[in-house]
């Protein structure tokens, strides 16, 4: 699922701070989990479905997201159905999907560098034990940056593989992916090294212009 393209739009999800998102699906995900019933579940999706409307979020779009969670929320309700019941896996399924839906919802409504600036203002306390939130904030937009990329490199090689007529085995994607992976790292490792970024300087720098001011 590639989380974390941002879909320019104009809606009132969109125009919603960045904090109020990322605290609104915390908590949501907290209190999904006590909810057992699968119909307030589904009412739950519904809801969910109704907030990729308002963000006029695209279909096709939000069905490649999804696509892969639907064979493991199908195994999921088939396996409770036949261990224990399947309103107990339709409950699982739906949990599953709502959250899923609701990251979706954010990550499509909210432009990485406002979620890296949210991370780095709630990381800021840290610097006291020596963390640099700054630091902290350029992994994980490299993370979420890397997350299609992964997708794209793996489709690719699973297209090469089916081409030349090779059995589908994880060790036979992994270890291309692997490969891939490490040079990519070290192409951006380059591109860093090459600009001369630090993190630590810019976040002294930013600071110092935060105390002129």
């Amino acid at each position: 699922m590639a989380l974390g393209l941002y879909v320019p739009r104009r809606s009132p999800i969109h125009a919603l701070p960045a904090g109020v998102k990322v605290l609104g699906l915390a908590i949501a995900g907290m209190g999904l989990f006590f909810v057992q019933d699968w119909l307030i579940l589904l009412g739950v999706v519904g809801l969910v479905i109704t907030l990729m409307a308002i963000a006029h979020l695209p279909g096709r779009s939000i069905w490649q997201q999804l696509r892969p969670l639907v064979v493991i929320v199908l195994a999921i309700v088939v396996l409770h159905g036949v261990l224990t019941s399947w309103q107990i896996g339709l409950a699982i399924a739906l949990r599953l999907l709502a959250l899923v839906g609701l990251a979706i919802v954010v990550s499509s409504t909210t432009k990485v560098s406002d979620m890296l600036a949210l991370l780095e203002r709630w990381l800021s306390p840290l610097r006291h034990i020596g963390i640099n939130p700054a630091q902290v904030s350029l992994v994980i937009a490299i993370a979420i940056r890397f997350i299609p990329v992964l997708l794209e490199q793996l489709q690719a090689i699973q297209e090469a593989q089916q081409a030349r007529g090779c059995d589908r085995h994880p060790v036979r994607l992994l270890v291309p992916l692997l490969i891939r992976m490490l040079y990519l790292a070290r192409d951006l490792t380059d591109a860093l090294e090459a600009r001369g970024y630090d993190p630590q300087d810019s976040a002294e720098s930013s600071s110092i212009e935060k105390g002129d001011r």
